[in-house]
This record gives structure tokens, C-alpha cells and sequence, in this order.
């Protein structure tokens, strides 16, 4: 199960059906229920009430990233800490599988941080 079919979004389990049975989900990404209204509007359909929703869209994995830069990495997009794009104040910048991750401060956001963490 994908986070979206998780938290009920209309149209996930349908795209994840077509994927697992290896058949093509082009036509079904029209019907998924996300939709960018305009460029500070986004309208998301729900199939059931999900009390979690609104705590779930502050999960990493659905902050907005530049979307120019994230294609410009192609295939290699995310694959290791040197490819992936960030939004916050911190990036990662070692990262082993199963042992550990090691965040580091950007550069352009220090003062707002008041130099509270470096290196976590």
C-alpha cells in the first residue's frame, strides 16, 4: 500500500491495482483525486472521512520540492543523499542504510537558526 491509498485518496488503489497487475495507469493519473487548482491551491478527494489526513501531509515525502531540479537528476533523482532535493533547514548529509543518518544545517538558513544545530 502507497501512502496516497493509505489516507483514502480517491483514485490510489485503483493506479496501485493497474501497477501490480503490470498494466499501464496513464489514464488513471486524470482521475486521482489531487489536484493543483492554481499555484497556492491544493484540492485533495478523499474516498472516506480521515481524521489523519491533515497530520499526514507534514510527512517529508509530501513537502513541495523544485520541480526543475528533481528532473534535471533523472533516474539518479533521490537515489542518494547527493541527488535528493531539500526543503527545510537541514540536509542530509551522510547516510547509511539500517545505521544511520546525519543532517546537517543549510547554508542559506543558519541565521534563522541562530547556529542552535550544526550537525544532528
Amino acid at each position: 500500500m502507497t501512502l496516497l491509498a493509505e489516507l483514502n485518496v480517491k483514485g490510489a488503489d485503483e493506479i496501485i491495482a493497474a501497477a501490480s497487475a503490470k498494466k499501464d495507469a496513464k489514464d488513471l493519473i486524470d482521475k486521482l483525486g489531487v489536484e493543483a487548482k492554481d499555484d497556492n491551491t491544493l484540492v485533495v478527494t478523499l474516498t472516506k472521512v480521515t481524521p489523519y489526513f491533515i497530520n499526514a501531509l507534514t510527512f517529508k515525502g509530501l513537502v513541495p520540492i523544485r520541480e526543475d531540479i528533481a528532473k534535471s537528476q533523472g533516474e539518479k533523482y533521490g537515489v542518494d543523499c547527493k541527488t535528493m532535493v531539500y526543503n527545510g533547514p537541514f540536509v542530509v548529509a551522510d547516510y547509511q542504510k539500517g545505521s544511520k543518518i546525519v543532517y546537517n544545517t543549510c547554508l542559506d538558513q543558519r541565521l534563522q537558526l541562530h547556529q542552535i544545530f550544526q550537525t544532528i
